[in-house]
């Protein structure tokens, strides 16, 4: 396109935009929006095409906001589009910046990050439902703690998340309950942080945590293998406590009875969590259930999956009193309902309820 043409193009966009009749100025917007991409498309890359495009950002920046937002409408679909001009429509309120922000692929991850970094919660917002949210921008998004902003993004099942920032989201999700759900229900949340939320999420949303934990065979074991390493470094005075974690990381879930009240040193040096892994791995049962049997109180539960898996009273009575060892009534209590199940009434008990 030829200078001369470009003025005289401007021009008449210009002219009918300053008429009254709502019919030429709409007609004018898309004239507009056909120019904005026709010298887009070219560079710019001579001074009249770069001052074609400051002159289109001043236009844009006078006419009233429904106008703009139909500009913008009109650009967000064309990727070849002058950024300059986008970046004006990108950052200026959230009526006309929202179908920028969300669809235009002419926007890169710097101007995105950029946009996020000095815009309002609504642009954070809309960013984040778009579909190529990447590492760095769901970083940048998420550094920002919004409600709003954070549910997007999760809800976004394009949006590519590191497990640093699943780490930064899960502990502000923990006084959100409004994002419980869509965190559990991430395909792609860390099985360690899927770990770590059972303790504190919703009982109701477990489910999509353990599966995370079972989809993959090594994923339980992994988390267990970090966190006997962070328990290691943490409690190195505690000789005791090597063995044990060595031998969880080998064949664990198969020791014998003996064994598990060894791991009762975890209950004991503050690591419950660890030893409520190695007892449900013992068991035979799902990590929430024995978590939720071990935590209650009542040990009712507790005496029925130990008596299912044949486990000696001795045993089962050890793990009561480091379990509860300031509540005796409780400990008497799960050993009266473990003395009144045969193995075989427990096995037939656990059989019917395999939803419990």
């Amino acid at each position: 396109m030829q200078p001369q043409s470009l003025i005289e193009r401007l021009q008449a966009i210009i002219d009918r935009l300053g008429k009254e009749a709502t019919g030429d100025r709409h007609e004018a917007v898309g004239e507009l929006a056909e120019f904005v991409a026709a010298i887009g498309a070219e560079g710019p890359a001579t001074r009249f095409q770069i001052l074609a495009v400051e002159l289109v950002r001043a236009i844009i920046r006078e006419i009233e906001t429904p106008l703009r937002r139909l500009v913008a409408e009109r650009l967000s679909h064309d990727p070849g589009v002058s950024k300059s001009v986008l970046r004006v429509l990108a950052n200026d309120e959230i009526e006309v910046a929202w179908p920028v922000l969300t669809a235009s692929q002419a926007l890169g991850e710097a101007d995105l990050i950029a946009i996020a970094s000095s815009s309002s919660q609504a642009h954070r917002t809309a960013i984040a439902g778009r579909a190529d949210v990447t590492l760095a921008l769901s970083q940048c998004l998420a550094s920002f703690g919004e409600l709003d902003v954070l549910r997007a993004l999760l809800s976004n099942e394009s949006a590519r998340i590191s497990r640093e920032t699943f780490a930064v989201v899960a502990d502000l999700a923990r006084g959100w309950p409004e994002l419980h759900d869509p965190l559990s229900r991430r395909a792609d949340l860390p099985a360690v942080i899927a770990y770590e939320m059972l303790g504190w999420i919703a009982e109701a949303l477990h489910g999509f945590l353990f599966k995370r934990l079972s989809v993959d065979p090594g994923a339980l074991r992994a988390v267990i293998a970090g966190a006997a390493e962070e328990a290691a470094s943490r409690m190195e005075a505690d000789g005791r406590l090597f063995p044990l974690l060595d031998g969880m990381l080998g064949g664990w879930g198969t020791w014998p009875d003996d064994r598990v009240v060894g791991f009762l040193e975890l209950v004991r040096a503050g690591r419950g969590d660890l030893f409520e892994v190695a007892l449900a791995q013992h068991l035979g049962e799902p990590l929430r259930l024995v978590r939720r049997a071990c935590r209650g109180g009542e040990f009712a539960d507790l005496a029925l999956m130990s008596r299912a898996r044949d486990m000696g009273r001795v045993t089962f009575a050890a793990m009561l009193d480091a379990l509860s060892a300031e509540a005796p009534a409780a400990v008497e209590e799960g050993l009266r309902a473990f003395d009144n199940l045969t193995v075989a009434q427990a096995k037939a008990a656990r059989s019917m309820r395999p939803e419990w």
